[in-house]
């Protein structure tokens, strides 16, 4: 089920326009399977809720619009082009990681749909960030709309990781570029009850730290192993498991109303006009929209009774369900003080926060529940879900 509290229509591409050929190849192939891929969510989760203000949504698909998100999942790739393509958002195209672009059969298919391949390895190479972010300006002048999870990578440890500036950094180019248009960024933030690949993100993180090695082949074949195989087993038990009926709880989609470049930063204040290039010329503007969106996507996150009860029982790994309780209201009042996104428990007692947050870390059993006890079972996780709550 995916259920919605925007207001107004929510839809997606007419046959009409797709008839008038002004839609790119990978925009007809998101319009063909598009039902396929509310389908597919529809039956591997309990619910996805989306919440957010009314959009206008022949602007949405006017705009130029980068589409930033926060990132816990692969999963996140088929719930933000659902929800992008259904308001408006056209001729998208996906920043994905080489670890999902090269996996067999998925990777080409996705390929397909308009991802292109952000390599990992190469992330912290200065010469490579300035190539790739001038394929991004062409993408974007083209008229493309691009889809970034500017973290540059999944979370594994749950924390919100910091916002890296490259891909930012190509629409501030375009804005520049194109000072006639209106150039948006439109953040999003993705929550899970039940993360599909969470228990494998140890096995993920080590064949990671493996394939690095410059030296040994071998070793780079066994980190392969690893990275690539994490992922291929996490989703073909999630798919087997949506096969036979079983549903992977809720998921909290959260957006704001699209910022426009020109609200977020000052790019003339900002500019530097001995800068060697343009792309360090803009890099004060690069940095505050970094600062912006990261402080947006703290605001849309939503918390859940998993976060905070997991957040409790991080401190003290076995506790009586009485001193849980104690616990859960001087971490819900230090989350208002920070505008934290508590839509999910506002509205709940601390007994209905634990008794749901008891009920969320069964999904993964995490934990044992006994005599009215709570123990950790999976530091891992309680760890993992934790981490949400400290994040700054």
């Amino acid at each position: 089920m995916i259920s919605s509290s925007m207001k107004g229509e929510v839809r997606g591409v007419t046959k009409d326009s797709e008839a008038s050929g002004a839609m790119k190849y990978y925009q007809r192939e998101l319009f063909r399977v598009a039902d396929g891929v509310n389908a597919f969510l529809t039956k591997a989760f309990s619910n996805v809720n989306i919440d957010g203000p009314p959009l206008d949504h022949d602007q949405m698909g006017k705009k130029p619009t980068m589409v930033v998100c926060t990132h816990r999942s692969q999963v996140d790739y088929f719930i933000l082009g659902w929800l992008a393509h259904e308001t408006g958002v056209r001729n998208m195209r996906f920043a994905a990681g080489d670890n999902l672009t090269e996996l067999p059969y998925i990777g080409s298919r996705f390929r397909g749909f308009g991802a292109f391949p952000v390599s990992r390895d190469r992330a912290r190479s200065r010469t490579y960030i300035r190539e790739l972010c001038s394929q991004v300006v062409e993408m974007i002048e083209d008229g493309d709309s691009i889809i970034v999870f500017p973290e540059a990578g999944r979370s594994y440890k749950g924390n919100m990781l910091e916002v890296r500036n490259g891909m930012l950094a190509a629409h501030i180019l375009a804005q520049a570029h194109s000072r006639e248009k209106q150039h948006v960024f439109w953040p999003v933030a993705i929550s899970y009850e039940r993360l599909p690949e969470l228990l494998y993100f140890d096995m993920l993180q080590k064949g990671k730290d493996i394939r690095r090695s410059r030296d040994n082949f071998l070793q780079r074949v066994r980190g392969n192993v690893y990275y690539f195989g994490a992922d291929l087993l996490a989703f073909s038990k999630f798919l087997l498991k949506k096969r036979v009926g079983l549903r992977y709880g809720e998921v909290f989609v959260d957006y704001a109303e699209p910022m426009a470049v020109g609200d977020v930063v000052d790019l003339d204040a900002n500019y530097n006009p001995s800068a060697r290039d343009e792309f360090s010329a803009h890099r004060r503007s690069m940095l505050e929209a970094g600062q912006v969106i990261r402080r947006k996507f703290l605001e849309l996150y939503r918390i859940l009774p998993v976060h905070v009860l997991s957040a409790v029982l991080n401190e003290r790994p076995r506790q009586s369900v009485k001193e849980v309780m104690r616990g859960v209201r001087p971490i819900i009042d230090q989350l208002a003080k920070k505008n934290r996104n508590l839509k999910s428990i506002k509205e709940l007692s601390d007994r209905e926060i634990v008794e749901n947050g008891i009920r969320q870390c069964g999904y993964m059993g995490a934990i044992w529940y006994r005599n009215r006890t709570l123990s950790v079972r999976k530091s891992s996780v309680i760890q993992y879900y934790a981490a949400a709550i400290d994040s700054e």
